[in-house]
């Protein structure tokens, strides 16, 4: 498995992060298919994302314990869209973090 980190600034609170990350996904024309937790990370967010009807789930955790957002590429979980499309979507995750909310869509 790879992950790959967001970068989340330390004064954003928790709601904006998760806005942003799910503003950033649906933008980028991703559809969760799920939205929970994991026992690993208590108190954290885990989503899973599918683009359109193509193969292959995208999973993204927000733990705010550790102020840490990443995206876990899996290889039986992998698809060629995901390395197409995460460079960008990281950038712009994180270009919104920097932003106000009010400058997100909702």
């Amino acid at each position: 498995m790879r992950e790959i980190e967001l970068t989340i600034p330390s004064s954003r609170s928790d709601a904006t992060i998760i806005h942003a990350i799910d503003y950033g996904c649906r933008e980028f024309g991703l559809s969760p298919i799920s939205k929970g937790s994991l026992s690993k990370y208590p108190g954290g967010t885990h989503w899973h994302y599918k683009l359109d009807s193509q193969p292959g789930t995208l999973e993204l955790t927000y733990w705010p314990t550790a102020k840490r957002a990443w995206f876990s590429l899996r290889e039986d979980r992998r698809a060629p869209w995901m390395d197409a499309l995460l460079p960008q979507l990281k950038e712009d995750i994180e270009r919104w973090l920097i932003a106000t909310r009010s400058e997100l869509r909702a």
